[in-house]
């Protein structure tokens, strides 16, 4: 690590301290930078339903994760792909999650007739880098079949 990258680390983590609070870096060549605002979106979760009664409901979670140095903000949610989809019920539409900081996401799953439903949840958001969509499937069932 060269005494630029020193500097550049010391102003991010240490901003007053380093003597740039102002959140810019005086580069080797006399010319001040701000670091870029990152907001990287994970989504992590199983949403693999399996088999449910029609008319039945399950129930599980996700979660949306920021692993950058900004706030992210979550503009939409929505359940998409080839075949029926309303099946599925997201219960958290739009928000901020602050930088290194997490929001848990509940999913409903309600089949209203006995088929396979499958589809992708496509996060919405300013994010700068990551993946914003998770898989999400189930099949309703007629008990006693």
């Amino acid at each position: 690590m060269n005494n630029w990258h020193r500097l550049l680390l010391a102003c991010v983590l240490f901003p007053v301290l380093s003597g740039c609070s102002d959140g810019s870096v005086t580069s080797p060549s006399g010319t001040s930078e701000t670091p870029a605002a990152q907001r990287v979106i994970q989504l992590n979760g199983n949403l693999a339903f399996g088999s449910v009664p029609v008319s039945s409901t399950m129930t599980t979670t996700f979660t949306i994760s920021n692993a950058g140095t900004s706030m992210l903000t979550v503009s939409g949610i929505a359940v998409v792909g080839d075949g029926p989809t309303a099946a599925f019920h997201v219960s958290w539409s739009k928000g901020t999650i602050l930088p290194n900081a997490s929001q848990q996401i509940t999913i409903q799953f309600k089949p209203g007739t006995a088929q396979t439903y499958s589809g992708s949840v496509v996060v919405l958001s300013d994010a700068t880098s990551g993946s914003n969509t998770i898989p999400v499937s189930g099949t309703g069932t007629v008990e006693g079949n």
